[in-house]
C-alpha cells in the first residue's frame, strides 16, 4: 500500500476521487467569516463568533484540548508541500506546538527533533503528550511518543509497528494507551512504561480511535469501512459495526457509550466526480444506524458534544447537527476539505474547535445550551 495516498474508486462510468492521505495537499483556508449563523428547533438563527486562530507553521494533522479546556496541542509536520522525495523518505521533521485557549498565544514549540506526527493527545492529568507518528528518516517505521509537558522533552519512544502510527488515545485513568496504523493492529500499552499490553487485529488501518468516557469500551474504525469494539481491560471484542459503502476516517463515541458516530467519504464519487461526505449515527444496542447525512466534500472527522447532544464534522464546509432530530444548527462556510481537518469540541462544550491545514480556529457556540423562548 501506498503510504501518501489512496484512491477511492468509482462505479461504472464514474470519475475516480482521490484523497491524499498524510500526505501533501494545496491549503484549503478557513473562512475568515466572523460570525455564522445558526438555528435552533424554533428557526430563530443563532450565532457562533469566531475566537482565537491558533497558527501552525508546519501541516497540522491533529490537535486536542486537555480536560479542562485551557490547553490546546497541535501536531504535524514541517516541510515543502510539493517535495515528495522528501516525504517518502522520511525527513519531514514533526511540529508540535501548545497553545492557551484563553489568549491565544503559543505556550512552546517544541523542540526536539522527531519524525512527522499524525495524532496527539493529552493525558488525563494534563502531564503528559501522547504522539503517533513515523521515525525520522525511515520509509516506512512507526513511532510513538510520550512527553513531558514540564521538561519539554521525550519521556518514552515506542518504535517497531511495521507502517506509521496514525492515531493515538488515551484511555480515562490514563492506565493504557492506545495506537493503530498501518500495521493494520491496535496496540494497547503500558502509559507509565510504554511496555505492550495488547495487540489487536484489525480487518484494515485503524484511522481513528477512542475510549469510551466510561473508561469501558475502546473503539477503532478502520478506512475499510470496520468499526470494532473491546471490552477494557479483558481486550475481548464486543461488537462490530460495518460500513462497507464509505471510506471511513472518523469515529466518536457518545458519552454514555449507547450512540457511535462514524465520518468519511461515499466509494463511489459521481458521474462529475464530485465527492460526497458521509456521517452517519449508529445505536450500539442493536448495531442498525440511526441517521445519515450526506455534504459536500470529504468528512474527514467527527465530534460529538460532551453531553451528545449535537455532532459536528468539517467538509467543505463544516456542520453541526442535532443528534435527535438531524436539524443542521450550525453551518460554517469554508474554502474546501482535506483528509487533515480536524473538528472538536472543548470539554466545557462552548467551543467548537476547527483544524485544517496549518492552523486551528475556535467558534463559540455557548449559545446551542442557552435557554430558547419560545416562538410568539
Amino acid at each position: 500500500m501506498n503510504q501518501s495516498s489512496i484512491g477511492l474508486r468509482s462505479g461504472s462510468g464514474a470519475v475516480a476521487a482521490v484523497v491524499l492521505l498524510l500526505g501533501l495537499t494545496g491549503e484549503l483556508p478557513l473562512s475568515a467569516v466572523q460570525n455564522v449563523a445558526a438555528a435552533d428547533g424554533d428557526g430563530k438563527p443563532l450565532q457562533a463568533t469566531a475566537g482565537h486562530v491558533f497558527q501552525t507553521g508546519g501541516r497540522m494533522d491533529s490537535f486536542a484540548f486537555d480536560r479542562d479546556g485551557k490547553l490546546l496541542v497541535t501536531a504535524g509536520w514541517m516541510g515543502a508541500d510539493d517535495d515528495q522525495n522528501a516525504w517518502k523518505a522520511g525527513t519531514y521533521p514533526g511540529d508540535l506546538h501548545l497553545f492557551d485557549v484563553a489568549d491565544g498565544k503559543e505556550i512552546v514549540h517544541f523542540e526536539e527533533e522527531c519524525g512527522a506526527l499524525f495524532d496527539v493527545a493529552f493525558s488525563p492529568d494534563g502531564e503528559s503528550l501522547a504522539t503517533a507518528g513515523r521515525v525520522l528518516g525511515s520509509p516506512n517505521q512507526g513511532e510513538v511518543r510520550i512527553w513531558s509537558i514540564a521538561l519539554r522533552k521525550t519521556l518514552i519512544t515506542i518504535r517497531g509497528q511495521n507502517g506509521w502510527s496514525l492515531a493515538i488515545s488515551y484511555s480515562p485513568d490514563g492506565m493504557f494507551l492506545a495506537t493503530g496504523g498501518f500495521d493494520r493492529m491496535v496496540h494497547v500499552w503500558d502509559a507509565r512504561t510504554g511496555k505492550e499490553l495488547k495487540a489487536l487485529a484489525h480487518p484494515s488501518t485503524p484511522s481513528s480511535l477512542s475510549f469510551s468516557a466510561d473508561g469501558k469500551t475502546l473503539v477503532a474504525g478502520c478506512r475499510g469501512g470496520t468499526v470494532l469494539l473491546w471490552d477494557v481491560p479483558t481486550w475481548k471484542e464486543r461488537s462490530v459495526v460495518e460500513d462497507n459503502k464509505t471510506f471511513l476516517l472518523g469515529v466518536a463515541l457518545s458519552p454514555d457509550g449507547r450512540l457511535l458516530a462514524t465520518g468519511g467519504a461515499e466509494r463511489d464519487a459521481d458521474a462529475g466526480g464530485r465527492q460526497t461526505g458521509i456521517v452517519r449515527t449508529w445505536d450500539l444496542e442493536t448495531g442498525k444506524e440511526r441517521r445519515t447525512w450526506r455534504v459536500d466534500g470529504l468528512v474527514s472527522s467527527v465530534a460529538l458534544s460532551p453531553d451528545g447532544r449535537f455532532i459536528a464534522a468539517p467538509h467543505n464546509g463544516a456542520s453541526l447537527w442535532n443528534v435527535e432530530n438531524g436539524d443542521e444548527v450550525i453551518a460554517v462556510p469554508r474554502g474546501g476539505s482535506s483528509s487533515g481537518d480536524r473538528i472538536r469540541f472543548s470539554p466545557d462544550r462552548k467551543t467548537l474547535a476547527i483544524g485544517a491545514f496549518r492552523r486551528v480556529q475556535l467558534f463559540d457556540v455557548t449559545a446551542l445550551w442557552e435557554e430558547r423562548k419560545p416562538p410568539d
